[in-house]
């Protein structure tokens, strides 16, 4: 009857452990004329690659970040929130930013995790911060392969 629990109990943490609030969707493709980029890139850091964090636009979950990998979006010129969202029981923690983005442009969103004691250290880069291409690309040379967004 213990072994049961136990195994009952392990299942809904794990199961719990993978829920997110937000809803998966996706946000409206704006018109040709009226498109913008985002590009929410994570470096690969050792001490986060298990945690692979769900990314919102305006509240719709688009993609889940792994460690040193990015997700590139079409999105509305316009003011946009990004959110990622932290699961339960999981490491690393909730971060939003909310941006401008002019039509045409590429915004660079680095999106970091590090666990509470690390913050300190590695001077709070924890989160989101709006990066340049050259910076990104330095953190993350997969972006330099990337082709120019077609509209």
């Amino acid at each position: 009857m213990i072994a049961k629990s136990v195994f009952l109990s392990i299942l809904i943490l794990q199961t719990v452990g993978c829920a997110t609030t937000g809803k998966e969707c996706t946000p409206p493709v704006p018109p040709s004329d009226k498109v913008s980029e985002l590009i929410v890139y994570r470096p690969s850091i050792r001490y986060s690659s298990n945690y692979d964090a769900p990314i919102s636009i305006d509240d719709c979950i688009v993609g889940w970040l792994e460690d040193g990998a990015f997700i590139r979006y079409k999105i509305a010129a316009g003011t946009h929130k990004v959110h990622a969202e932290k699961r339960f029981l999981a490491a690393g923690g909730d971060a939003e930013i909310s941006t401008a983005f002019a039509l045409g442009e590429t915004v660079y969103v680095r999106y970091a995790l590090l666990p509470a004691g690390l913050l300190l250290i590695e001077g709070g880069k924890a989160g989101f911060a709006v990066t340049d291409k050259i910076s990104a690309e330095k953190e993350l040379p997969a972006l330099r392969d990337l082709a120019p967004a077609k509209n």
